[in-house]
C-alpha cells in the first residue's frame, strides 16, 4: 500500500475517531496576476508599473458550523524589481516570489448559496533572482549582475483579502469555483546577499530593500471534502 493511501486513511480515521467528520477542508489550486510595487528609494523613481503571473495553491480548514477558519495558501510567480540607479537610470532585475501565508478567515453565505468570505495573516516570502540581465527604466536592455544567481532573501509577509466562491452545478457540489483578491506587504531588509551591477562604465554594490506591496488577483477550482451547504 502507497504512503499516500495509508496518509488518507489515517486522515479518516482520525476524522471518525475525534468526532469530526463535520468538518470541511477545501483544496484547491488555480492562477494569479498580481501588481507589485517595491517602495524605497529606487522604487519611488520607477513609474513603471509591473506586473507579475504565477501559481497559487491553498487548503482551508472548517470545524462543524463554526465562521471562523484558518487556511494555508502557497505561490509562485515572476516579476521585476528596480535593484540600482547608475547615473540617474533606475535599472531592474527579474525575480522568482514564493510565499507561504496562514489567514484566518470569516465567511458568509449568500442568498444564491455563495461565500464570501474577507481575511487577514501572515507568512513568508522568498524572492530570489532569476537572471543576469537588466532593463533600463527607459526599456533598453544592458548590464549584468555578477551574482545574481546567488541571490536568495527571506522575508516577513501580511495580507489582507476577500474571497468569493459558488458552487459550479447542483449535480457537483464538492467543486466550487473561486475568485480572490489579496494585498500583500513583504518588508525586505536586505541582509541576505548583494549585486554587483555593471552597465559598461561602472560597477555599484548593492541589494534589495523595502516595502514591497503587491495587489493580486487569483482564479482557482476548489474541491471539498465533507458536508457541504445544501
Amino acid at each position: 500500500m502507497s504512503k499516500l493511501k495509508c496518509f488518507l486513511i489515517f486522515l479518516i480515521s482520525w476524522f471518525s475517531v475525534t468526532g469530526i467528520a463535520s468538518a470541511q477542508v477545501d483544496i484547491g489550486a488555480g492562477i494569479n496576476v498580481g501588481y507589485p510595487h517595491l517602495f524605497n528609494k529606487l522604487g519611488n523613481t520607477d513609474y513603471r508599473l509591473y506586473s507579475s503571473i504565477g501559481v497559487v495553491a491553498g487548503v482551508a480548514y472548517k470545524f462543524g458550523d463554526s465562521y471562523f477558519y484558518p487556511a494555508l495558501s502557497a505561490s509562485v510567480s515572476s516579476l521585476s524589481l528596480p535593484i540600482a540607479n547608475i547615473d540617474g537610470m533606475t535599472w531592474s532585475d527579474e525575480f522568482t516570489k514564493k510565499d507561504i501565508m496562514l489567514n484566518l478567515k470569516h465567511r458568509s453565505l449568500l442568498p444564491n448559496k455563495a461565500e464570501l468570505s474577507w481575511y487577514a495573516g501572515i507568512g513568508v516570502a522568498f524572492i530570489s533572482a532569476d537572471v543576469s540581465s537588466l532593463t533600463s527604466a527607459n526599456g533598453n536592455f544592458g548590464g549584468t549582475v555578477s551574482d545574481s544567481s546567488e541571490y536568495n532573501t527571506a522575508s516577513a509577509a501580511a495580507d489582507i483579502g476577500l474571497d468569493y466562491r459558488f458552487r459550479l452545478s447542483a449535480a457537483h457540489p464538492h467543486w466550487f469555483a473561486a475568485f480572490d483578491a489579496n494585498l500583500q506587504a513583504v518588508y525586505i531588509t536586505g541582509e541576505y546577499g548583494h549585486f554587483y551591477v555593471y552597465n559598461g562604465y561602472n560597477t555599484l554594490q548593492t541589494d534589495i530593500n523595502g516595502t514591497l506591496l503587491s495587489a493580486t488577483l487569483s482564479v482557482s477550482i476548489i474541491y471539498r471534502f465533507g458536508k457541504t451547504e445544501q
